[in-house]
């Protein structure tokens, strides 16, 4: 979410039903490569950078979080690291979530 009075620009705009339960879209838009996830009904996204970008389509939900394609590892979604540290990072990114809608924002 964002905070009240902040202007962001949509990214990406997804049907909520294109999300599955406890799974994952990846896509991206110019240079940057972006994961959105349903982690137990809660929507969040993120910036990718590093090797996982490859492999992003791979991406899974498991015991209540996203895990690292390459390595299998927990990311913590506050942070977006992995086991791997700086080696991929999965930067937060602000969602909107209307209903059926979801956006995600820059």
């Amino acid at each position: 979410m964002t905070p009240r009075g902040t202007m962001r620009a949509v990214v990406r705009t997804l049907r909520r039903a294109d999300l599955p339960e406890n799974g994952v879209v990846a896509f991206d838009v110019g240079d940057t490569h972006y994961l959105v996830a349903d982690i137990d009904g809660e929507v969040r996204a993120f910036a990718v950078v590093g090797p996982a970008v490859r492999d992003l389509a791979r991406t899974a939900v498991a015991e209540g979080r996203v895990r690292c394609p390459m390595h299998g590892w927990a990311i913590d979604p506050d942070v977006g690291q992995c086991g791997a540290a700086d080696l991929c990072r999965y930067d937060p990114v602000p969602v909107q979530v209307d209903g059926d809608v979801i956006r995600v924002l820059a």
